[in-house]
């Protein structure tokens, strides 16, 4: 699968200062050729953006908006090799649209490679103002070595060598260039109107070739899903930014040295204040435990993945203190607000901080939970609980706390777990389902909200079952929720099993 990020540079706080800032509006400011992977001549930091499109799902692919966000030829060869259906070019610079333009002209009234060069290199074609015939001179120089600086930037290589992909796929360029809806804006990429321009826009592969070092910008990205960012800030340093594992959850993109990207949308974690009065969802819980589990006032129940202890908040106002309540949570804001407010209080109530790793809620833990052994003896439980865990764990992490939640239950002690469950009937909803439930990667016994396995997590039905019942748990009948918010709390599915 392709990598997230692909940099090789350190951060840095602000944009280098670069030798041509001052000719950005010039027609000496134009660059003849392209930038997108042949600095030196080579193939080398192109096959990183021809590897990451080739990797990456096919239906990915199938819809592309190009951007070349900075630069008249710029990315050329990238619009060839990712084959967008709708293409943008910006550059602040109108000098470096014209030439775009007049390139593509050319292009298009060309027969094959060798007709194309041949034009450029004997002005073999019409201009229509007096930018154009400046470019058709400097294109015509170039071809022959002998463009001054004065004139316009380019590397030494050759056109045949600088536009080397677009060229060997000639005709595939052409119908790119005169099939494909495409727009020419004269904007710089700090500018709120590109911001504008982009923000609700969808599918989009942006490339913004070495402007970091020249200026940052930052602009929102309302639809991520099938999002990149592309750049090659120096030769030989490429970075690559997917920002498909944010779902469809909004980003800030950073175009800075390295390119970041940040969520402005709804959080996976549930931003809620931590409470002492029980709520519907603790309540609620608290009476399945007792009606469904079987829980009596002096039982042992194991809460994991706890929080901030609302089910133990209330376990006390249905059952009762005289519970052992056990609980582990790798949250540490939320454990910590538990053992002072709760388990301070109540010697039979404890909560652990268990420094477990986990994409979400312990980013920075080291502790690989397939390896981590629930701190019980075997049998002690009489119920065990994991509400609103599953939809945080990998599969390979949700089958082993079975295995340990099956360990430490006693015979005929009974396990409660949520899920989002997928079955001939809801998944007929996920194409209805909107953020954070937007799960739409399946991935094996998983879809998922991020691609990658990454963000929510909804589960094979028939592979819950199957775990359950591999790890001596018999299913008892399938609570099905609406999947909507509910005033309890307890939209999800719920499944309750008995330890044979």
């Amino acid at each position: 699968m392709p990598t997230t990020t692909v940099t090789t540079t350190a951060p840095t706080t602000e944009a280098p200062s670069a030798f041509n800032q001052g000719i950005f509006f010039d027609p000496a400011g134009v660059f003849y050729g392209t930038d997108d992977g042949y600095q030196d001549g080579s193939f080398g930091e192109f096959e990183v953006f021809e590897r990451f499109y080739r990797d990456v799902e096919p239906r990915r692919r199938e819809n592309i908006h190009f951007v070349s966000a900075v630069g008249g030829l710029y990315g050329l060869n990238l619009m060839t090799c990712w084959r967008p259906t709708e293409i943008t070019f910006f550059d602040i610079n109108p000098h470096a649209v014209a030439y775009f333009n007049l390139v593509r002209r050319v292009w298009a009234g060309s027969s094959d490679k060798k007709h194309f060069l041949d034009r450029l290199t004997h002005q073999d074609y019409d201009v229509e103002n007096e930018a154009e015939v400046t470019i058709r001179e400097n294109l015509a120089l170039k071809q022959r070595g002998k463009l001054s600086r004065e004139r316009g930037s380019s590397y030494p290589r050759t056109l045949e060598v600088s536009w080397g992909y677009s060229l060997e796929h000639f005709d595939l360029t052409k119908r790119l260039l005169t099939e494909v809806p495409l727009e020419c804006r004269v904007l710089g990429i700090e500018s709120e109107e590109f911001a504008a321009l982009l923000e609700e826009r969808e599918n989009l592969w942006i490339y913004a070739s070495n402007i970091a070092e020249f200026t940052f910008s930052r602009f929102r990205i309302d639809h991520p899903r099938n999002a990149v960012l592309v750049s090659i800030i120096y030769p030989g340093q490429v970075d690559l930014l997917d920002l498909a594992p944010f779902g469809d959850r909004p980003v800030e993109a950073r175009v800075e040295i390295p390119m970041t990207a940040f969520s402005v949308g709804e959080s996976l974690i549930p931003q809620e204040e931590p409470t002492t009065v029980v709520g519907e969802e603790g309540r609620t819980l608290a009476v399945w435990c007792r009606d469904r589990l079987g829980l009596g006032p002096q039982g042992r129940i194991l809460d994991v993945g706890c929080g901030w202890g609302r089910l133990a908040f209330g376990l006390l106002a249905e059952i009762g203190p005289g519970l052992e309540y056990q609980g582990f949570d790798p949250y540490h804001a939320h454990v910590r607000w538990a053992q002072k407010n709760l388990a301070s209080a109540l010697p039979r109530f404890v909560v652990h901080l268990a420094e477990i790793a986990n994409e979400v809620y312990g980013p920075d833990a080291v502790l690989e939970p397939t390896r981590f052994r629930f701190p019980y003896s075997e049998g002690h439980f009489d119920a065990v609980v994991a509400h609103s865990l599953f939809r945080y764990l990998q599969p390979e992490v949700f089958e082993h706390y079975v295995a340990e939640i099956a360990r430490v239950l006693k015979p005929g002690g009974r396990f409660l777990a949520s899920f989002y469950l997928l079955n001939a009937t809801s998944t007929k909803r996920l194409p209805a389902m909107k953020d954070p439930l937007c799960f739409v990667f399946p991935d094996g016994k998983v879809t998922t909200t991020r691609p990658h396995r990454q963000g929510l997590l909804a589960y094979r039905e028939d592979y819950v079952l199957e775990i359950l019942t591999r790890n001596g748990l018999q299913p008892e009948p399938i609570d099905y929720g609406s999947w909507e918010p509910v005033e309890n709390g307890l939209a999800q599915d719920f499944v309750v099993a008995a330890k044979r």
